[in-house]
């Protein structure tokens, strides 16, 4: 099975995201979104296992994205944040979100993450949402 990746990140990130994950077998992006109107817009009309979200880009509303969601279409999302430790990534795992992602390291966006995002993608694919309950839409 191939699992299908949709990147959420207002960022100039995301097209990092896409090439440490595109390639890697069995793990298909199949699309990006910079907004959480296009977030909203794509979560509606495609088949997606697993997205990646950047819960601190201000453009995207992350933490309420996530929260609508959890509880209106629970699906394993892992959460991306700007350094290891930062406390969105907590509130993000309290919110039902699978795993989290620091996109920098040492200051370092262009680092060689070791495979380590496609690895959680994986992960995330296996493991069940924490669903918060409520319709089957995003809305």
């Amino acid at each position: 099975m191939t699992i299908r990746v949709l990147i959420i990140d207002g960022s100039a990130t995301a097209p990092i995201m896409v090439t440490r994950l595109e390639g890697r077998h069995g793990i298909e992006v199949v699309a990006t979104a910079r907004d959480s109107i296009q977030a909203r817009e794509l979560l509606r009309s495609l088949d997606v296992h697993v997205v990646a979200l950047d819960v601190e880009t201000e453009e995207i509303g992350g933490m309420d994205l996530l929260g609508k969601v959890m509880r209106l279409r629970p699906m394993p999302v892992i959460v991306v944040v700007d350094v290891e430790g930062a406390p969105a990534a907590v509130q993000a795992l309290a919110l039902g979100a699978i795993g989290h992602y620091a996109k920098f390291r040492d200051g370092d966006l262009g680092h060689d993450d070791g495979g380590r995002l496609a690895q959680l993608v994986r992960e995330a694919a296996r493991g069940a949402p924490r669903a918060r309950g409520g319709p089957s839409s995003i809305g």
